[in-house]
C-alpha cells in the first residue's frame, strides 16, 4: 500500500474506487464502508484508495485521545486491501476548499473516482459544507457512483468512535473491543524499571502510555505482549498505575507488564529485557478484559497477596477469550 501524506502527491493513473472518512479505530461500522470499498474495486479493476487523517490534527483529538495512531490505522487498512492511503492533515489547502471544489477538482479530476463511499455521518468541505446528500447530487452529476452506509449497530445503538473512547476511558476494554472488533491495543518501546516486581516475585516489563492514546482508567487488566525478542505472543496480566503503595510521588502512570506462566527460555529473555530495554524495540500489548482499579494497600505483604489473585483473574479471562 502506498500513503501519501499530503494532496499534490498522488494523482490516481487509473479510475478508483474512495472510501472518505475520519475512521479513528477503523471499528466494525468503518469496516464495513472499507471492506466494500476494497471489494468493488476488485470486482471493477478500480485503484482502492483511502481517504483519511493523521489523528493528531484532527480538532480535539489531543484532548480526546485517539484510538488508532497514523501507524496502526495505516497497517490495519494495509490488512483490508486498500492499495492507496492517503493520510493527509486536517489543516489549509485541504480544509479550505469548499465542498464543491473538493468533489470537482480531487475526487474527480485528480483521484479518478468512479465509486465514492462513505457513512450517513460524513461531512467534507470547508465549514462542513458538503453531506452525503451533496455527494448523491454530485456523482449524478459528474457521473461517478455513490454508496452512502447507514450506521451499523450494536444491541440497537450505532457504532460510534466518541462511544468505543469512552468505554475505554470507564475500564469498559471488552466491550470496547467488541465494538472495535480486536482488543484495543498500544505499541510502545520498553522503558527502564526499578527491579521492585523481582524482588517480591512479579518481574515486568515496563511501558510509557503512547502519547494521545486513549488511556484507560488506572487499574489491573489481563493483556498480551507481542515483543519481537520474546519471539512469540505471551499471556500476562498489567496494571497501569503509579504504585501508590510503594512508589511515592509519582505522577505520570507505568504500565507495568507481568508474563504469566514463562518458560526458562522466555524469564531469561524477561530478565535480559529488564536489564536492557533498548534492545527490545516496540512492543504491541493488547487489553483483553479488566480487572480492577488501582488500590494502595497497607503492606507490601498485601500488595503481593492481591497481586497473586490478579493473576489468576487474568487466567481466567485468558481462559474465556483464546487467541
Amino acid at each position: 500500500m502506498q500513503i501519501y501524506t499530503k494532496i499534490a502527491d498522488w494523482e490516481a493513473s487509473k479510475e478508483s474506487a474512495i472510501a472518505l472518512g475520519r475512521f479513528d479505530g477503523v471499528h466494525i461500522g468503518h469496516r464495513a464502508i472499507l471492506e466494500y470499498t476494497v471489494e468493488q474495486a476488485r470486482e471493477r479493476g478500480l485503484i482502492g484508495c483511502c481517504f483519511s487523517f493523521n489523528e493528531i490534527s484532527f480538532p480535539g483529538a489531543k484532548d480526546s485521545g485517539i484510538l488508532t495512531t497514523s501507524e496502526e490505522k495505516a497497517e490495519i487498512l494495509e490488512e483490508i486491501g486498500f492499495d492507496v492511503l492517503l493520510l493527509l492533515e486536517f489543516a489549509p489547502p485541504l480544509i479550505d476548499m469548499s465542498a464543491g471544489d473538493f468533489v470537482k477538482e480531487l475526487l474527480v479530476e485528480k483521484w479518478k473516482a468512479k465509486l465514492v463511499v462513505a457513512g450517513y455521518d460524513f461531512h467534507f468541505g470547508k465549514d462542513r459544507g458538503g453531506d452525503s446528500e451533496f455527494l448523491k447530487a454530485e456523482g449524478s452529476r459528474r457521473r461517478f457512483d455513490v454508496r452512502i452506509f447507514d450506521a451499523i449497530t450494536s444491541d440497537g445503538v450505532p457504532v460510534k468512535a466518541t462511544d468505543i473512547r469512552n468505554l475505554i476511558k470507564e475500564g469498559k476494554i471488552a466491550k470496547a473491543s467488541r465494538l472495535l472488533g480486536r482488543p484495543y491495543s498500544i505499541h510502545a518501546k520498553q522503558i527502564p524499571g526499578k527491579g521492585f516486581g523481582r524482588t517480591i516475585g512479579f518481574p515486568t516489563l515496563n511501558f510509557l502510555w503512547p502519547e494521545y492514546k486513549v488511556r484507560p482508567v488506572l487499574g489491573v487488566y489481563a493483556v498480551t505482549i507481542d515483543s519481537g525478542i520474546l519471539g512469540k505472543k505471551h499471556k500476562g496480566v498489567a496494571n497501569f498505575g503509579v504504585g501508590p503503595t510503594v512508589s511515592k510521588g509519582r505522577s505520570e502512570p507505568i504500565f507495568e507488564v507481568h508474563v504469566l506462566d514463562p518458560d526458562s527460555k522466555t524469564e531469561r529473555l524477561l530478565a535480559g529485557n529488564a536489564k536492557n530495554p533498548d534492545t527490545v524495540g516496540v512492543s504491541e500489548i493488547e487489553l483483553i478484559d479488566f480487572i480492577r482499579r488501582e488500590e494502595k494497600f497497607s503492606s507490601v505483604e498485601e500488595l503481593v497477596k492481591r497481586i497473586g489473585e490478579d493473576c489468576e483473574s487474568a487466567r481466567e479471562i485468558h481462559a474465556r477469550h483464546p487467541e
